[in-house]
């Protein structure tokens, strides 16, 4: 009997990675093709293309070098000479090490160069962490809502990035993994990929508040004392304090990632919703030939668009409370900062808010259709324009 079981949970994972494999290979497989072919009818977006070699990793090869833009070349840095801090300039240690770490560990094991490194490790770390964030879907929705959650995942407007040399996939990976052991009250494990997560990016360290809500509120209102293996939960912060450990060691400053925030146009400290509205004021309706205009409101739009189905989420409640406390908590503590920019790449590794979308979409086809069109479209565009140099996050 268990061998039929063991034997039968087998044939699920492999179907289920195999369907993962598939759509995986479909969109990358079509963002490929759609860019070649759009990069070759449009033009560089000469006044804000970067000459210096610090920004180009292919600089022979235009297409293979649309691949690395903007953060990037400061992983690229981290990786070729390490960090360095200068208060009065905006400086690398901005940027988590764990990523630059992975990738410098799979080059020299494979002898592959660094960005190719780099681009092996986001892709792989995008598979396996659809698999996780499917697995949790799954919890609350049917096989078919479960799918559509990654698909919506996929072409969202900013995944790209999670092909590219950026942290975005490495981040999913292990925020989804991490809750995923949780729920299933794994707590070494979560601990550990939570370990990771908050050794990727600072926010990580929000999955350890979102968990000791969890657990109060099951103390608070069911009596569950949390079992003694939730001290691994522990684990989760720790990698924001090594990480502030090397930069005590190294700079005598272990606050220096905050301190860095403020020359990469981060220098307030305001109500998310005020931030949100300062931006919509400012965008100019009458649309001129201004990209950076174009980008804002789409960032606004967005945001306001997954505030509003976040607040719906507390009235219907479709997920656990740590689910919904990290995606609050994740996307408020940018909008804090006095700004937009950026929200739409940050937004797209919230998984649970997917999962609330995909909740929608398995009641509703029509629904589904529309965000389908709707990322799609702006996806084809925001690709090509980062490609060509275009300021998107």
């Amino acid at each position: 009997m268990q061998l039929k079981a063991e034997t039968s949970n087998f044939s699920q994972s492999r179907k289920l990675f195999l369907y993962i494999l598939k759509i995986f290979i479909i969109w990358r497989g079509t963002l490929l093709l759609m860019h070649l072919i759009g990069l070759s009818f449009s033009q560089m977006n000469e006044s804000s293309s970067p000459q210096a070699p610090f920004w180009h990793m292919f600089p022979d090869n235009h297409y293979l070098d649309s691949f690395f833009r903007f953060d990037s070349a400061w992983y690229n840095e981290i990786i070729q000479t390490g960090y360095s801090y200068n208060p009065e300039k905006q400086s690398n240690v901005a940027f988590f090490p764990l990523y630059p770490i992975l990738v410098k560990a799979i080059a020299s094991l494979t002898s592959l160069s660094v960005p190719i490194a780099g681009l092996l490790l986001s892709n792989l770390c995008l598979i396996f962490a659809l698999i996780f964030v499917y697995k949790i879907s799954n919890i609350y929705l049917n096989k078919r809502g479960s799918e559509k959650v990654l698909i919506l995942m996929l072409v969202f407007p900013t995944s790209f990035f999670y092909s590219c040399f950026y942290t975005e996939s490495l981040y999913l990976l292990t925020t989804a993994a991490c809750f995923y052991f949780f729920l299933n009250k794994k707590y070494f494990w979560s601990g550990f990929f939570g370990f990771f997560a908050s050794l990727t990016r600072v926010t990580g360290v929000i999955i350890f508040l979102a968990f000791a809500i969890e657990l109060l509120w099951k103390y608070l209102k069911k009596k569950e004392l949390p079992r003694r293996e939730s001290l691994f939960l522990l684990l989760i912060p720790c990698g924001l304090i090594a990480y502030m450990v090397f930069l005590a060691w190294k700079f005598n400053e272990p606050l220096a990632f905050i301190k860095v925030q403020d020359l990469w146009g981060r220098d307030e400290r305001v109500f998310p919703l005020i931030t949100l509205i300062n931006y919509w004021k400012n965008i100019n309706f009458i649309f001129p030939k201004d990209a950076n205009n174009a980008v804002r409101l789409l960032n606004t739009f967005f945001s306001f668009s997954f505030l509003g189905i976040l607040l719906f989420s507390i009235v219907k409640k479709p997920l656990n409370i740590s689910l919904l406390i990290f995606a609050f908590l994740s996307f408020f503590l940018p909008l804090s900062t006095g700004t937009t920019e950026s929200m739409m790449r940050y937004m797209m590794t919230i998984f649970p808010i997917f999962i609330i979308l995909g909740y929608w979409s398995q009641k509703n086809r029509y629904f589904y259709g529309f965000l389908l069109f709707l990322f799609t479209y702006f996806l084809s565009i925001l690709f090509l324009w980062y490609g060509n140099w275009g300021w998107i996050a």
